[in-house]
């Protein structure tokens, strides 16, 4: 696994996911500069 900023919110979002109830929705913005990041799951 690559440790891309794609990947590593992907991780988050799992690591979340199977802790939060499945009724709320979930999303992570991870920021790697100000004007660059990633959304996980995109929209």
């Amino acid at each position: 696994l690559n440790p891309t900023a794609e990947n590593i919110a992907r991780i988050i979002w799992e690591l979340l996911r199977s802790d939060i109830d499945a009724k709320y929705d979930l999303k992570v913005l991870l920021y790697e500069t100000e004007r660059n990041y990633v959304e996980y799951p995109c929209e």
